[in-house]
């Protein structure tokens, strides 16, 4: 009897056939049997792995590299809780002192000299403003720097004062008088503007339309400054939000030396807060923070991207205020190290960072007082000249 067998060729050359043929019952025995034999022997090819079981092999592969990512992860973690401890770290600062003329020089080497950012990242900082002022601190930042600043002449006291150092004190009294929205059309919702700002992201300017409000400073000499806030990609939100989001930087806002504040409504006092990740700027275009910031580390941030404003606000010519010559005197000075090691990395930067260790002295947050102030006395002699 003649069957139509649905073997391939593979399997009749195995057999030793060289194309397909009929084949009788008996044949088709005879070949299972050989084949058989050789998987018991080992020497016959293994079948191809069925879809379940690929499957199979490749779930198992994935819980490998997920245990790898955890233990990475893990690394990670410890990395940035030894970074933000208490003590300070040995080794934020594993490069070379940077002499102020360099410094100079790589400033001029940047794309754009108001590109200056700073990013809160951490998984432990991000929330919303709009949230709501959030006073506690962690034990760590209730010791007031405490270890911090330990003074070693040949390394920065600091990796960066946005972080290390605390230069407004918590309970500092706001000189904000009131926040409003700048309705014009009376409608009971902000009048947006357009405003031309610096947008990290893109690298470039921007112009877009943003909700304006109104905060009132008191100068402390019986007088009001108005200062503008605009607040940008916040449309989901109601009124409400974003005027009690207002309500919260204004009253950071009141709390920032006056020196900062000219309300004269320059392009350097801008100020615009985006929704989102923070990517904060300071500049010729004023600042612009984002809503994620802690709210424990709003002010340190906010004096930080105002100082950049003021020293390009004396710009002569093309030099903002830390490259012309009283700043540059004074580092020389000085000598060493710059103040943090953020410092380092542009003339600019050495100003914005002394001026919150400045403050941090000044408001007695600051532990080894006596020692920085003798290292940087050169640069805090300045700002103590122009009125800070």
């Amino acid at each position: 009897m003649k069957i139509n067998s649905p073997m391939k060729n593979r399997e009749f050359h195995q057999m030793g056939f060289s194309q397909q043929k009929d084949v009788r019952t008996e044949d088709v025995q005879s070949f299972r049997d050989t084949i058989r034999a050789k998987r018991k022997s080992g020497k016959h090819r293994h079948r191809p792995q069925r879809p379940h079981e690929k499957i199979d092999d490749i779930s198992k592969e994935l819980a490998k590299i997920n245990d790898h990512l955890k233990k990475i992860l893990d690394l990670l973690n410890s990395i940035l809780e030894k970074k933000h401890s208490n003590v300070f770290p040995k080794t934020t600062n594993t490069h070379k002192h940077i002499s102020p003329t360099h410094l100079r020089d790589v400033n001029k080497a940047s794309n754009d000299d108001t590109d200056h950012a700073h990013s809160d990242n951490s998984d432990d900082v991000k929330h919303r403003a709009a949230d709501g002022p959030s006073k506690e601190k962690s034990s760590s930042e209730q010791n007031n720097n405490a270890n911090r600043g330990r003074v070693d002449h040949d390394k920065s006291p600091f990796a960066g004062t946005i972080w290390d150092v605390d230069a407004i004190p918590d309970n500092a009294p706001s000189k904000t008088l009131d926040v409003r929205a700048v309705d014009k059309n009376g409608d009971g919702e902000a009048d947006k503007e357009s405003v031309k700002f610096y947008d990290r992201d893109q690298k470039k300017y921007i112009t877009e339309k943003l909700y304006a409000y109104d905060v009132s400073i008191s100068d402390g000499n019986g007088k009001e400054k108005n200062i503008r806030i605009h607040l940008a990609e916040m449309e989901d939100m109601s009124e409400s939000q974003r005027l009690e989001i207002a309500k919260n930087y204004g009253d950071v806002l009141g709390k920032m030396p006056a020196q900062l504040l000219s309300g004269e409504r320059k392009d350097t006092d801008k100020i615009v807060v985006r929704n989102g990740d923070t990517r904060a700027t300071g500049g010729d275009h004023g600042i612009v923070l984002r809503t994620s910031v802690s709210q424990n580390k709003l002010d340190d941030l906010m004096l930080h991207e105002l100082a950049h404003a003021w020293d390009a606000s004396r710009k002569q010519g093309d030099k903002w205020f830390s490259d012309q010559e009283q700043w540059q005197n004074a580092m020389k000075k000085d000598g060493g190290p710059a103040i943090s090691t953020y410092a380092e990395t542009a003339v600019k930067e050495d100003f914005a960072e002394t001026l919150s260790v400045y403050y941090s002295l000044k408001n007695g947050l600051l532990d080894n007082s006596s020692v920085i102030e003798e290292r940087y006395k050169n640069r805090f002699q300045v700002l103590e000249s122009l009125g800070f």
